[in-house]
């Protein structure tokens, strides 16, 4: 164990993330994070303060450095240890996935289907009229109409067209 054999300055000087390296290096095993920060709390004699002091630059360090891995579950190895193709495939079998029933997802498109087959085109049944529709809003017709006969003779009556040819 190479960690055994250094000095209390070494120790003291040895960074937290390298620290973290050589604790994965020598146990050859992926540690969950907690049990990674207790074995350096030791190894460093921090007291609670010191490491609550450090522990967020540690975990911006360990997610940042490309020769750690997160496995899931806040679970934690070194990418040396697994090929490029293998960490999907570990990642997956970390977190399993819920399995849904085939049977209901059947069920529900039986459902659409037979929805769809109702919007089709009906012949009107006795007493329904056809709605037709125009071009032109019904409303708009009554409010032209409207307008021209209770328009007041006041201002409005006075004015005329002036043609922009003519001058004033």
């Amino acid at each position: 164990m190479i960690l055994n054999h250094l000095t209390d300055e070494q120790r003291n000087e040895m960074a937290m993330i390298e620290l973290a390296f050589h604790i994965l290096d020598e146990k050859k095993e992926v540690m969950p994070f907690k049990e990674l920060v207790a074995v350096m709390k030791e190894f460093k004699g921090f007291s609670d303060a010191e490491l609550e002091e450090r522990l967020v630059q540690f975990y911006t360090d360990l997610n940042t450095a490309g020769t750690f891995i997160s496995l899931g579950h806040n679970t934690w190895g070194l990418r040396d240890w697994y090929p490029l193709d293998a960490i999907d495939e570990e990642v997956q079998e970390l977190a399993k996935p819920k399995k849904r029933r085939k049977k209901a997802a059947t069920a529900e498109a039986e459902v659409e289907i037979e929805e769809e087959e109702d919007f089709e085109e009906k012949e009107p049944e006795l007493g329904e009229e056809p709605l037709v529709l125009s071009d032109k809003n019904a409303d708009d017709d009554d409010i032209d109409g409207d307008l021209k006969d209770h328009l007041p003779d006041g201002i409005e009556g006075d004015l005329t067209i002036v043609d922009d040819k003519e001058e004033i």
